[in-house]
């Protein structure tokens, strides 16, 4: 009896450590998904608001430990892979490119295989603005926010999925006249990662 009480214990002590710590330790993933940028507020041009949407990938590292019990805080660094306009009109063009940045993501297990996080982070983007007679390229800094799940779906591969916002404030270029814009960004990735 003394001995069926000492496995249990021990049995109950390796799944809660277990549970606590599923994602711990050093990951990476890549992503794949959908990207809308836009661009608002012109001022100084004819242009009317602008965007468009377009397919994102994404390459992550990041590493995660455990807070408290069920509860994590992992740190990433990120490349958003993506080359695209991202609104024009019949009088001004934008680019964005190579979106890279680092984020935090605190997390709470909902189970031994399933995580939930927030996230929240800084981002940079190189912008491209055309008016058809001078272009401007510019680097924007900004801030993430988002949410997102994983699910382990064996001892070290696990699938995800997450919703993020990007928002890089007012910028301003000079194109044939002095222009001011907003520019922001809202990310939807599924994902495939392995921890280490």
């Amino acid at each position: 009896m003394k001995r069926l009480v000492v496995t249990s214990i021990a049995a109950l002590l390796v799944s809660t450590v277990s549970y606590a710590g599923s994602f711990d330790g050093p990951y990476v993933s890549v992503g794949a998904g959908a990207q809308y940028t836009g661009n608002s507020s012109f001022g100084g041009t004819a242009s009317a608001d602008i965007s468009d949407t377009h397919f994102v990938g994404q390459i992550l590292a990041g590493y995660s430990f455990e807070i408290a019990p069920k509860f994590s805080l992992a740190t990433n660094v990120f490349f958003n892979l993506s080359n695209d306009k991202a609104g024009s009109s019949s009088s001004i063009t934008a680019t964005t490119k190579n979106n890279i940045g680092i984020s935090i993501e605190p997390g709470y297990y909902l189970d031994d295989k399933t995580l939930v996080y927030v996230k929240i982070g800084y981002a940079r983007i190189d912008s491209k603005l055309d008016d058809g007679a001078v272009k401007t390229n510019d680097s924007l800094n900004g801030y993430l926010f988002g949410a997102g799940a994983k699910y382990l779906i064996d001892k070290d591969i696990y699938v995800g999925a997450e919703f993020t916002h990007y928002g890089y404030g007012s910028n301003s270029a000079q194109l044939s006249s002095a222009t001011s814009y907003k520019t922001e960004q809202n990310v939807g990735l599924v994902t495939l990662g392995y921890q280490f």
